[in-house]
């Protein structure tokens, strides 16, 4: 009998241990189904750096809820719950993942997200994840100078060079094909060498423009006579869809009818001077001050001491000038027919 009693004990220990087990794992399944049960919005996958303008894709699980309505999505920047940069029409219940197109701020710096969701009518947001914005890779292109004075007897053999320089930006380093627009065939002759240049990344590269006139002109409209005057030759720099360009003034001089005046204790000397058409005047302010050669054909702008600035006369005429900071300060300039 004690035998008997002693194993039914033993049948009623293991069945209670039995029911503890079972009880836990309820417990651990009712939690686990709470769990289940919770609305969360996680974001999967996004760029840690995008170019400013960018268009990227952010990728987010939606899951949970009872019986997980899914009745908005969207994704916001930074902390705001109105700037929203993504938005989605589809609905659905959960677990779901959406795929959003993002455009980056047109500015470098941090830029924050959170994806948002309404599931069962319950505002869901995910943690802030921050992406940096960064220039897009690109280059610039700039003339050494923008203005150069050459004069009628230069060939090309003997033209002025300049230097083209191409600069990476953001880590560009893609080949730049370089071409001449805006030039005057019929009085300057130009040329670039190498036409094709390849900065490094985040370095740059050097080509050479050369600029001269042509000698001996006929026709075109210069007539029979070698051309003067002013004239733009821009340059231009193209990778695939990317277009750089820059511009210099070529001021086209005859040597023998060009003039100087300096400006010298508040005066123009010479006050009066005569040029030949086609010919340049110079002028040079050696005053520690500032002047200016003003007239209704012309304006240097601002010369400050040791500055000059040269004009060429293709009209005949008498032309007054004067210095629009001392009005009374004026000069001539006759114009002879060439």
């Amino acid at each position: 009998m004690q035998a008997q009693i002693t194993t039914l004990q033993g049948d009623v220990s293991g069945l209670q241990d039995q029911l503890s087990s079972a009880n836990s794992q309820v417990e651990y399944l009712n939690q686990k189904l709470q769990t289940l049960q919770v609305p969360i919005v996680t974001i999967l996958l996004y760029p840690s750096t995008v170019a400013v303008g960018e268009h990227f894709v952010i990728t987010t699980n939606v899951t949970g809820g009872i019986p997980g309505k899914i009745d908005h999505f969207g994704i916001h920047k930074d902390m705001s719950e109105t700037d929203i940069v993504a938005y989605s029409q589809t609905t659905g219940d959960t677990p779901q993942v959406f795929q959003e197109v993002v455009p980056a701020p047109n500015q470098t710096g941090p830029f924050a997200i959170r994806a948002h969701a309404v599931i069962d009518g319950q505002e869901v947001w995910s943690d802030e994840k921050t992406i940096m914005v960064e220039s897009a890779a690109t280059f610039d292109l700039g003339i050494s100078t923008g203005k150069v004075i050459i004069n009628k007897q230069e060939t090309i053999s003997q033209g002025v060079p300049l230097t083209v320089t191409v600069k990476s930006v953001a880590g560009f380093n893609s080949p730049v094909t370089l071409s001449i627009v805006n030039v005057p065939l019929d009085a300057l002759v130009a040329t670039l060498n190498p036409t094709t240049v390849t900065p490094p990344a985040n370095g740059e590269v050097e080509a050479t423009l050369s600029i001269a006139v042509i000698t001996g002109a006929t026709g075109g409209q210069f007539g029979a006579r070698p051309p003067f005057g002013t004239f733009t030759i821009r340059v231009m720099g193209t990778s695939g869809s990317t277009t750089q360009s820059d511009s210099v003034t070529v001021v086209v001089t005859n040597p023998l009818s060009s003039f100087v005046v300096s400006i010298i204790g508040f005066s123009f000397k010479p006050s009066t001077i005569t040029v030949p058409l086609g010919g340049t005047v110079v002028w040079t302010n050696t005053d520690p001050v500032t002047h200016t050669i003003t007239s209704s054909m012309w304006d240097s702008g601002d010369l400050a001491m040791d500055q000059s600035y040269a004009f060429t006369f293709n009209t005949a005429g008498t032309f007054v000038y004067h210095d629009k900071y001392n009005p009374d300060v004026t000069g001539t300039v006759i114009v002879t027919p060439y």
